[in-house]
């Protein structure tokens, strides 16, 4: 089974989340908001790395990440040690976009 990363659809996944509910923490390959999201639509673990993610029942295949996902992961893992909620991660993808 494979899965494209698509920013749209993440974005529609963040806003179906209770916006101010802790969603996923920073420099947590495992419960990253991209491996919450990821885990949620393969329903399997998925770990995501900074240009890399895997399921973890198949850890050797690895999918590269889209640029706009890296760019998440940068600037979530800048906020290490503070807790993310969907709505904060909204604002880093409008952050991705203005910054283009």
């Amino acid at each position: 089974m494979s899965y494209r990363l698509d920013p749209h659809e993440f974005r529609a996944w963040l806003y179906c989340q209770p916006l101010r509910k802790v969603l996923a923490f920073p420099r947590d390959r495992e419960r990253c908001p991209l491996a919450v999201h990821l885990s949620a639509e393969m329903g399997e673990p998925a770990r995501v790395d900074a240009d890399t993610w895997s399921l973890a029942g198949d850890p050797g295949k690895i999918h590269l990440l889209p640029a706009w996902a890296e760019a998440f992961i940068r600037h979530v893992d800048a906020l290490h040690p503070l807790p993310l909620t969907p709505k904060l991660a909204l604002r880093i993808l409008d952050k991705i976009d203005a910054d283009g």
